[in-house]
């Protein structure tokens, strides 16, 4: 079991950018992993434990987890689950990147505007950078309102 904290940081200076997104439909668990990216994780359905930065963050429908860049995280599936997630590099004078669990109406923009970033490069034609970049600016606008 992994249980370091340690932080591999994203390369400096970095501007704001959409990295990647995916999709978790199924009942195991995700094994200890990290990315250099921040990871969003929306919940659809289900409930699931994230174990990160020596937190457990439990979530159901309507919670979007928000995981810091280059720290190590495992999701315990406490019964199946449907997620969406992505990962992107933000500054920090931008976006607070720190491990939490925020609980959001599911009729919120914010799930659906994931739903989109996700989709975005997979679209034909595929969604324009200035596109991807305007909606992920809007998206973390909105999460801080969540935080405030």
């Amino acid at each position: 079991m992994m249980t370091s904290a340690k932080r591999s940081k994203p390369p400096a200076n970095h501007a704001l950018r959409y990295c990647w997104g995916g999709r978790f439909n199924a009942s195991n668990n995700v094994g200890w992993h990290e990315h250099v990216e921040t990871e969003l994780v929306a919940v659809h359905a289900g409930r699931c434990r994230i174990n990160v930065d020596g937190q457990k963050l439990d979530g159901e429908r309507g919670a979007l987890f928000i995981l810091p860049a280059g720290v190590p995280q495992y999701q315990e599936t406490l019964e199946p689950s449907k997620t969406t997630f992505i990962g992107l590099l933000a500054p920090a004078e931008l976006f607070d990147d720190s491990s939490r669990v925020l609980t959001i109406a599911p009729e919120d923009p914010v799930f659906g505007w994931i739903e989109q970033l996700c989709d975005g490069p997979l679209l034909q034609p595929p969604m324009s950078d200035d596109v991807t970049l305007r909606l992920l600016e809007i998206l973390l606008r909105r999460i801080g309102e969540f935080d405030e």
